[in-house]
């Protein structure tokens, strides 16, 4: 009977979280492209100066005695992935839904450490996460996901449009293959995100390869924000409230 109750428990607190909005992630509609740039764009940066730097976090551990960095991202189909990074050691993926039902596993510097989840079914972004010493149960880290997304959002350029801030990241992608979660190093998205209330973080992707480079697309964002995009190799500029 007690293991009934315990599966039963798992499994409501696997439906829970579910439906938890890891990051409110949505396909940015593209309504159109110009053909001619409206004017100049309100921001030009390099791509490549900013890929993957939502990898270096304010969450900084020092596991196998090395400086190792926790983020997350997430996929075009909306899975919620952490990430362990130490570099020049290790960079490894986790699904953060299947840490419900198995805890993960990284090795950094020789030492071995389990990836837990602790769901807070009464406040899903109080939910926690653990990372473990395998033979040291005192060396012992743990955060919860609300302070996850702050994190990861405040690691992104920074674009202020006059009428709301974004943050933008730029990433290699993730897949899953044979119960592995490995990095696509050939697949990148753009992500703009903002901040809209304290635990609210609409977020916008964005496949870079079907931004023109002979027009400006212009997508919509939150409630309505019109913004357009043109890339041009790795420089990418934006425009404010395109027509």
């Amino acid at each position: 009977n007690q293991m009934l109750i315990q599966a039963l428990g798992v499994r409501f607190q696997k439906q829970v979280f579910d439906v938890m909005d890891f990051s409110k992630a949505f396909a940015a509609s593209r309504l159109h492209v110009l053909s001619v740039p409206p004017g100049e764009p309100f921001s030009r940066l390099d791509l490549s100066a900013v890929k993957n730097s939502h990898r270096k976090t304010t969450l900084k551990y020092p596991m196998g005695g090395v400086d190792t960095f926790i983020s997350a991202q997430f996929s075009r189909d909306q899975k919620g992935y952490l990430s362990v990074w130490a570099p020049e050691s290790v960079l490894a993926f986790f699904n953060v839904e299947k840490l419900l039902d198995k805890d993960g596993i990284v090795a950094v510097r020789g030492k071995i450490y389990y990836v837990k989840l602790s769901p807070n079914i009464f406040d899903k972004l109080g939910s926690k996460i653990i990372i473990e010493n395998q033979m040291n149960s005192r060396e012992k880290y743990s955060f919860k996901v609300r302070d996850l997304l702050k994190a990861v959002y405040e690691t992104g350029y920074a674009v202020n449009f006059p009428d709301r801030a974004y943050r933008m990241a730029y990433y290699d992608e993730v897949t899953e293959k044979g119960g592995r979660v490995v990095l696509n190093p050939n697949q990148q998205m753009l992500v703009f995100g903002t901040h809209q209330s304290k635990d609210d973080y609409p977020t916008y992707w964005i496949d870079p390869n079907t931004i023109p480079s002979d027009g400006v697309a212009v997508y919509t964002f939150y409630n309505g924000k019109k913004v357009g995009l043109r890339k041009l190799d790795n420089i990418l500029e934006i425009y404010n409230n395109p027509s």
